[in-house]
């Protein structure tokens, strides 16, 4: 962003977007619409609208954060650096998101490279290759190296920016089906397909999320495996 908008990337993907999603949607779900309804807003409603959108967004960032990516994408699934450097089989799940969701970023990486890359983190942290067990060993060792490589730097920045836009808007998408099957209730109206088909686009959009989630992960092994070759030969 130019340097007199006052947010950053991150702040405009990542929370005002899921943020203005989660005010409309309740205002127009659990209070009729009485304040998007509005057809002149003031300077001063704008900006309050913008502000509480931020909030609202942070707020939003904070469950899908533990909801999506921690419990879903880490607990019920291997996070995306167990897969890649083969610490532990993909089970049923993983291999359907790798084949229809997420592609070549949520499989195993060659076993050259996942050698090479668990040698360098097992001489880092002084260890043996085989005690390299937790993927959060490998992603701490690697991710330091790649952030200071300018181009895997910035290529980190895209991605993280889209899989934080795209985990927040599919909870906001499932806040906004809840609120429009709440207004739904009593009427005759087409909101309940409108919900059902909102919630159909957020687990699209959770699809994308796990795609750059995982992309970003194997930018970092990656960058972090070409550091170590060249170091390697430079020795």
């Amino acid at each position: 962003m130019k340097s007199w908008f006052p947010f950053t990337d991150y702040d405009f993907y990542a929370y005002l977007t899921s943020g203005m999603i989660v005010l409309f949607s309740v205002d127009y779900g659990f209070n009729g619409g009485e304040i998007t309804s509005q057809t002149e807003w003031s300077f001063i409603q704008i900006v309050f609208t913008i502000a509480m959108a931020y909030l609202v967004g942070h707020v939003v960032a904070s469950f899908a954060s533990v909801i999506l990516e921690h419990w879903i994408a880490r607990r019920m699934l291997r996070p995306p650096v167990a897969i890649m450097v083969g610490l532990g089989k993909p089970v049923f799940a993983e291999h359907f998101i790798a084949k229809w969701i997420v592609g070549r970023n949520y499989e195993p990486m060659p076993e050259s490279l996942q050698a090479l890359i668990l040698t360098a983190v097992a001489m880092k942290l002084e260890k043996n290759v085989e005690e390299i067990t937790n993927p959060e060993d490998v992603f701490h060792v690697a991710f330091p190296v790649a952030r200071g490589v300018e181009d895997a730097s910035i290529r980190m920045d895209g991605f993280r920016n889209l899989y934080g836009l795209l985990r927040n808007v599919t909870l906001a998408g499932l806040i906004t089906a809840v609120a429009l099957l709440y207004r739904a209730v009593g009427e005759e109206s087409s909101l309940h397909w409108w919900a059902l088909t909102i919630t159909v686009l957020s687990m699209i959009m959770f699809g994308r999320f796990l795609k750059f989630y995982a992309a970003y992960a194997a930018e970092v092994l990656r960058t972090y495996a070409s550091e170590s070759k060249r170091e390697k030969r430079e020795s």
